[in-house]
């Protein structure tokens, strides 16, 4: 499961191939462009990823605030996004904070105020988001994408999302048996087959209802009626609800649990890609269960499933053995869809739905360069 976090690591210092007054950080699989002898390493720092809203005092400590224009001078209209960028021709994700060794100790600073004290001790793993006031940037989602509610219910809903492998880079072994495919840069939808225990006369024939990315995360449910928004028109279109309930009601009512369709709705409108003119869908996975304790069916059974409801599944790129150099050409290029444009990336699973002792579920996102600094971007969920 992804989730936000600033947290203390272990940085890695390389020099940058085209300057001699910049350095290349490494976190994970990540490079973060610092001053030359800024860290050594081995060095503790904070690593501030992608999408990281900063605070005005931290934007001023790092020397990233425009006095004139009272505004940082990173993305955004306010100047304080986090965004990739490139340096001397190298890709540069997220911004390294020193961390401080006083002593034995070591410690993440930031002036004190009234109401926050001025020093927090910290150690390897530390997460220190809300000490330095550091938050997510979230887009305001249009319109189409919001919806009406038809109300709340945790149990059939999921918060859904994985980290990039960067983040993660020793999640496959080499020659796990994976699957790869392409990533969609459209909006998530939800489709949930409820048993017909959990029957509600507002759902689609008692029993399957859908929600988004963003709302499903939160546990609310959209009104499959509301024709305004794009996920009801995208399983009016494709016949979604009645298939769903067809092939996955009776293994939702077999197992006595909810049922959970993964997709990307996508097309002319939904983000800056667009994939041609009609609004369309993809699937990319099927979970059986509840939230936390939910499990994801084999890929194998995924496919067979979709194939059974008539639902197109998200392009395949790749299938075989885990290797990190086929990821890697997998994830830059032209999308395989209508429109010619950048590829977003990739996501690697594993076939069997295998488990890390450490990660969980061996799924992850490789994202392309290209995409990363695209120009006009948008990111609604």
């Amino acid at each position: 499961m992804s989730q936000f976090e600033c947290p203390v690591v272990r940085v890695h210092i390389e020099p940058h191939p085209n300057a001699d007054a910049i350095e290349i950080a490494r976190v994970g699989d990540f490079q973060s462009i610092v001053k030359k002898g800024q860290f050594k390493d081995g060095d503790l720092a904070v690593y501030l990823p992608e999408a990281s809203l900063l605070p005005e005092w931290m934007l001023k400590e790092l020397g990233m605030w425009d006095d004139l224009n009272a505004k940082g001078k990173l993305h955004g209209k306010d100047g304080n996004r986090i965004k990739a960028i490139k340096l001397r021709g190298v890709l540069s994700q997220g911004i390294t904070f020193p961390v401080e060794l006083r002593g034995t100790v070591s410690v993440v600073h930031r002036p004190a105020t009234p109401d926050h004290g001025g020093d927090a001790v910290v150690a390897e793993g530390s997460d220190v988001a809300e000490f330095l006031g550091v938050t997510k940037y979230e887009p305001i989602v249009p319109a189409n994408m919001a919806g009406k509610a038809l109300g709340a219910n945790l149990d059939i809903t999921h918060k859904y999302d994985f980290e990039n492998i960067k983040k993660h880079p020793n999640l496959f072994e080499p020659g796990d048996d994976v699957v790869i495919t392409e990533k969609i840069h459209g909006t998530l939808l939800q489709v949930s087959v409820v048993p017909s225990s959990m029957a509600d006369e507002r759902f689609f024939g008692g029993r399957v209802v859908i929600t988004s990315k963003g709302l499903g995360g939160r546990g609310i449910i959209l009104d499959h009626n509301d024709e305004g928004n794009v996920y009801a028109q995208a399983v009016k279109k494709h016949k979604i609800l009645e298939e769903a309930l067809r092939v996955l009601g009776p293994l939702a009512d077999a197992r006595d649990l909810p049922m959970v369709l993964f997709g990307e709705v996508f097309g002319a409108g939904i983000q800056d890609l667009s994939y041609g003119a009609q609004l369309d869908f993809r699937a990319f996975d099927i979970s059986i269960g509840v939230r936390d304790a939910a499990v994801f069916v084999p890929h194998y059974d995924f496919e067979h499933l979709c194939d059974s409801m008539r639902v197109n599944r998200v392009p395949q790129i790749y299938v075989g053995p885990f290797d990190r150099e086929i990821l890697l050409e997998c994830t830059d290029g032209k999308t395989t869809l209508a429109g010619g444009h950048i590829r977003e990336g990739v996501v690697v699973k594993s076939r069997n739905e295998d488990r890390h002792p450490r990660y969980g579920r061996k799924i992850a996102k490789s994202i392309s360069e290209a995409y990363l600094l695209r120009k006009n971007a948008t990111e609604f969920q």
